[in-house]
């Protein structure tokens, strides 16, 4: 009974051990300091680019509504 416990808890333990993260890639496009630098002017509402680590992401990833 002990030895099964004791696979038992060094399998939880296996599995609990997390895998080695990998840092995104740093995507392509014009620097920035904030979102409105990558959004068009006059296109402050609907699909806006994000600026992601300096860098304006390539396609639209969020939305932000118009009033």
């Amino acid at each position: 009974m002990r030895m099964a416990l004791r696979w038992l808890a060094l399998f939880l333990l296996a599995l609990g051990c997390p895998r080695d993260v990998e840092d995104p890639e740093r995507p392509d496009g014009r620097p920035c300091v904030e979102d409105s630098d990558c959004t068009p002017p006059g296109a402050e509402c609907g699909l806006v680019w994000a600026c992601v680590d300096q860098v304006c992401e390539e396609e639209p990833s969020r939305t932000r509504p118009c009033r």
